[in-house]
């Protein structure tokens, strides 16, 4: 305790050896970190026998509730970390008394500890990333968009090829010749209104609209002269393809009639074949309206849509980079992707590198974990539940969400913790250890006359020992022996000798061991029962019991 404390002490080394077994230290091994255990069913913090540690962990009124201590027990443990008092009771008197004593030898065992607990989440978290990926290397943030624009391409070249697969059973289900009535009428209505147009219509809308005409009277006249159903699909494609590349707007607008009118012909001559015909036409048009939906398929403005039209490296931020808002962006992209041969796997594992892009920094040594980037990237304020879903929901990285989630908590509790370290308040932690150690002038000063001499620090809330880890009724007590003590002259002779003491053979122990004397030897049973009382309440002969 003087080593730790650097109380003057000017005994031998024989002498300190002699006199060990009356002073108490921070306990055998494992005492001084404390230990979390389960009692009853309910979360108790065990500090074994150590009186230092009974009176500052005994201040329960500082900790968290015991669900969230159980909570924060069970996330650490269920990744194999043992955790220390401070980091679990969110005592703020726990976690700088810890980190106060890392420098000491018996505080190697806390450092220990919390370095066990960062080296225990990275493994986590690289087992989380490992097995959403399958142990592949994570991707870069290109090679994500890459992934994702390549199964994307590969989803709409399959489905546009299962829609002519479609319509191609139609075409073998017909009996009738191809009807070309709807075009016709479209036909009709626009050569009205081209003799309609005047001068400036004419100069402005002329060209486009000779051009569709031809188009349709084309169409027209071939289905006169018995069109197959297989030609009048083709027609339609051709002028969809033409449709979707134009950029002249009045162009553009005649072409997507046209063929709104040919796919209306495509219908009526399904239905005029008979309900074969029908069901198949039905199965193949709805699968393709799905197809070019703007909103759920590859239609113009969707979702799928713009990661072919991006740059690779713009893929990840068109999809992710709106994940706190909600999960539409991620949930259409998911969509698209898994359509394709092979598209679940990628999506699974391309999430995989983006679950490591979200928990590492890069360093010297390469990407690592970093637990305070990885709660900060996943807290609901930056990645919401619905995008997360979006993810996760239904795919085999569902259950990876859980353990994310785990992380994230044990993430936010340590950075909590580790934010009492020595870096820069170093005059908190002189205060936590100055009100342990029972052989402080200021301690036992505070005891004996009251907190006007050493009060409550502002910054911790740390006062005097016993003052801390007495309650209300073993206060009551101290009010009563204080005044004995302080009109005693035998007792005011002792506290006025305090400072000189501190320079002498064995220091304060020494003195307290006077005091002791005093007690035992005094006529005066009120003396003795106040310094006896004062005694206990400074814990410093505790272990002598």
């Amino acid at each position: 305790m003087n080593w730790l404390f650097g109380n003057e002490d000017s005994r031998t080394g024989t002498e300190q050896l002699i006199d060990a077994g009356q002073t108490f230290a921070l306990g055998a091994a494992g005492e001084g970190v404390g230990r979390v255990v389960s009692a009853g069913g309910k979360m108790a913090l065990d500090a074994g026998k150590n009186a230092i540690n009974r009176r500052v962990i005994g201040a329960t009124d500082a900790m968290d509730d015991v669900a969230k201590i159980q909570q924060r027990v069970q996330d650490m443990r269920s990744i194999g970390i043992e955790p220390t008092p401070g980091m679990v009771s969110g005592s703020e008197r726990q976690a700088l008394l810890e980190h106060a004593i890392k420098p000491t030898k018996t505080g190697q065992q806390i450092e220990a500890r919390i370095k066990d607990a960062f080296a225990k989440q990275g493994e986590a978290f690289n087992t989380v990333v490992d097995g959403m990926t399958g142990g592949k290397a994570p991707m870069s943030k290109a090679e994500i968009g890459e992934a994702l624009r390549a199964q994307t391409e590969a989803a709409k070249k399959a489905g546009f090829a299962r829609s002519e697969q479609l319509y191609d059973d139609v075409a073998a289900k017909i009996t009738s010749p191809a009807s070309a009535n709807h075009t016709a009428t479209f036909l009709k209505n626009l050569g009205d209104e081209r003799a309609a147009m005047g001068e400036f219509e004419v100069l402005n809308r002329g060209a486009q609209t000779d051009q569709a005409i031809k188009q349709a009277t084309a169409i027209v006249n071939d289905a006169q002269k018995g069109m197959s159903f297989d030609k009048l699909k083709q027609a339609r494609s051709l002028i969809g393809k033409t449709a979707a590349n134009e950029t002249d707007p009045v162009m553009k607008g005649h072409l997507d009639s046209l063929y709104t009118s040919l796919t209306k012909d495509m219908e009526e001559t399904a239905l005029a074949s008979g309900p074969e015909a029908k069901q198949a036409w039905q199965k193949a048009n709805n699968q393709f309206r799905r197809l070019v939906d703007p909103e759920k398929g590859f239609g113009k403005g969707s979702v799928a849509d713009a990661i072919l039209n991006k740059d690779t490296d713009k893929v990840f931020d068109f999809v992710f980079n709106n994940r706190k808002n909600g999960g539409n962006q991620i949930a259409a992209a998911r969509r698209a992707v898994i359509r394709s041969e092979g598209g679940k796997q990628a999506w699974d594992e391309g999430m995989g590198s983006i679950i490591h892009r979200l928990g590492t920094k890069t360093t010297e040594d390469g990407d690592v974990f970093d637990p305070t980037t990885f709660f900060k990237n996943w807290k609901k304020e930056s990645f919401s539940d619905e995008a997360k879903n979006a993810m996760f929901k239904g795919t085999k990285n569902e259950q990876f969400q859980q353990d994310l989630d785990t992380l994230s908590r044990i993430a936010d509790n340590m950075k909590r913790y580790n934010g009492f370290d020595n870096h820069s308040n170093t005059a908190k932690h002189q205060t936590v250890l100055e009100t342990m150690n029972p052989l402080s002038r200021k301690n036992i000063y505070a005891t004996a006359i009251g907190s006007a001499v050493y009060a409550a620090d502002p910054i911790t809330g740390l006062g005097p020992i016993a003052l801390r880890a007495a309650g209300k009724g073993v206060q009551k007590g101290y009010k009563a022996y204080q005044g004995k003590l302080l009109t005693s002259p035998e007792t005011v002779n002792w506290l006025a000798n305090i400072g000189k003491a501190e320079m002498q053979k064995g220091g304060l122990k020494a003195h307290m061991t006077k005091l002791r004397g005093i007690g035992s030897s005094t006529k005066d049973q009120a003396l003795a029962i106040a310094i006896n009382e004062f005694v206990k309440d400074l814990g410093y002969f505790e272990d002598d019991n």
